[in-house]
């Protein structure tokens, strides 16, 4: 009977280990997050949130808001005025880039300012909620960058020859709100210069320069490089 009673509890053992190992899941309670840890976590969301809604679509080769809008711009009736108002045609033609045609607003999306914002080994926590409060800047314009393009789209005109009107009404319609996001981009991109500053400055007071003093870029984090190797084939002899 013992021995019955050993078999079957060694056998309920080995099956909980068996759906332990195929679920990944263990009977060991997990080790509780810190609240860097924690923190660390907030912050990649929400510059992914931040990057995607105002500078780039999809993943590190998407396309940028910066081209869209220009496309949209164009569409509204701006196409032919870019080019009568340029002192050289073709050279306006060839440097045909967003940030020359959204005005302050492409300088602003050029910048691509969240891209330079990197973490480091270490940090505090006031410190991490400090990059926390300068995204959730970031992503309070989202709602501006939404409305631009909702304007944009209301503007565009069909397949007739754009008018007078219509480029008036991009200009009336479009430019205050492409210029209020772009001053306000513009400022945030300071305040992440200060902040990143104060960040170095903190990991060297702590690590000096050991190994400890290492820092990643978010824009890394959220978008690893994709390594596109050739695919190899090998053929198999056919028994």
């Amino acid at each position: 009977m013992f021995q019955s009673f050993v078999k079957r509890a060694t056998g309920e053992n080995s099956e909980k280990e068996a759906q332990s190992t195929a679920t990944g899941y263990s009977d060991r309670p997990e080790s509780p997050v810190s609240a860097e840890q924690a923190l660390q976590v907030k912050i990649i969301a929400l510059w992914k949130v931040v990057w995607q809604d105002l500078y780039q679509l999809h993943d590190r080769d998407g396309p940028f808001h910066a081209a869209r809008l220009k496309e949209h711009y164009f569409a509204a009736g701006m196409s032919a005025l870019h080019l009568i108002e340029s002192d050289d045609n073709r050279n306006a033609l060839r440097r045909n880039y967003p940030y020359e045609v959204l005005g302050l607003l492409g300088q602003a999306l050029s910048q691509l300012g969240p891209k330079q914002l990197r973490l480091f080994h270490g940090l505090s926590v006031s410190s991490l909620d400090s990059v926390v409060t300068l995204l959730e800047a970031y992503e309070s314009q989202i709602p501006a960058m939404n409305e631009i393009y909702t304007v944009l789209r209301k503007l565009e005109v069909g397949f007739r020859t754009p008018t007078k009107e219509d480029e008036q009404a991009v200009k009336e319609q479009f430019l205050p709100l492409a210029d209020a996001l772009a001053k306000h981009l513009l400022h945030l991109d300071a305040r992440l210069d200060v902040l990143v500053s104060k960040l170095t400055d903190e990991s060297w007071e702590r690590h000096g320069d050991s190994l400890e003093h290492r820092s990643w870029l978010l824009y890394d984090k959220v978008f690893p490089y994709k390594y596109r190797g050739k695919t190899s084939f090998s053929s198999k002899k056919i028994a």
